[in-house]
């Protein structure tokens, strides 16, 4: 099987990365073709004013994102396109190079993105699900993305204006939930229940039980 894998890079090597790279390995193991597109955001910083200014208008559709896939699809004619993460320079709009093109889409939910703008469903040191089948414009108020209402309503337009658009229900054709509680969390969130599929991530080894303390800890919104 010819699989398409898709992956945006935070500024900082995560969670996501790793499972990326191991569910390559893995494929890759049992005799799978697999392609990759990838971005990493780490590129920003090296970005003139004009090329940040137009950031803001790519977020919720990268036109240049969406060639660059039906190019790689066309060449190399994949069987499926499973997807990780595409903020901030993949964007959406690679969903619909797929659609066009008739390869069905996997998305693995790593987090709350879609239903929360810090995707932890947590604010204030408290749970927070006031967006949860409810707009997301609903977080700017609190700039949940970053602590910056700007950058959180840029997030928030690019969710909603992909859920207006029908993406998130009719281009996806399966999502993957690492847990019940998530899954769940999406369905109340307007996933369609008959799509969202639970498989928890993997490790190759046991890692085992370490009282190692290294004093610090990275939210998602640092490694972005």
């Amino acid at each position: 099987m010819k699989i398409f894998q898709v992956h945006n890079y935070y500024q900082f090597s995560g969670g996501e990365d790793t499972v990326f790279f191991n569910e390559y390995k893995l494929l890759s193991y049992y005799g799978h073709e697999v392609i990759q597109f990838t971005k990493s955001n780490k590129d920003i910083d090296n970005y003139n004013i004009f090329q940040k200014s137009r950031l803001f208008f790519n977020a919720v559709y990268s036109r240049p994102a969406f060639e660059e896939v039906l190019k790689i699809i066309e060449e190399n004619k994949p069987d499926v396109c499973h997807v990780h993460n595409t903020l901030t320079l993949i964007t959406p709009s690679i969903y619909y190079a797929c659609k066009k093109m008739g390869v069905p889409i996997v998305q693995t939910l790593h987090n709350y993105r879609l239903i929360c703008a810090n995707a932890y469903l947590f604010r204030n040191g408290k749970v927070c699900e006031e967006c949860i089948g409810k707009s997301l414009y609903r977080s700017v108020k609190y700039g949940c993305y970053r602590n910056s209402r700007l950058q959180t309503f840029v997030l928030a337009s690019t969710i909603e204006w992909n859920k207006k658009q029908g993406t998130w229900n009719n281009l996806i054709d399966a999502y993957i939930a690492l847990t019940e509680f998530s899954k769940q969390k999406f369905i109340e969130g307007g996933l369609p229940e008959n799509k969202v599929f639970v498989k928890p991530n993997f490790l190759f080894e046991d890692p085992n039980y370490s009282e190692k303390n290294e004093g610090f800890f990275y939210s998602l919104e640092d490694l972005i």
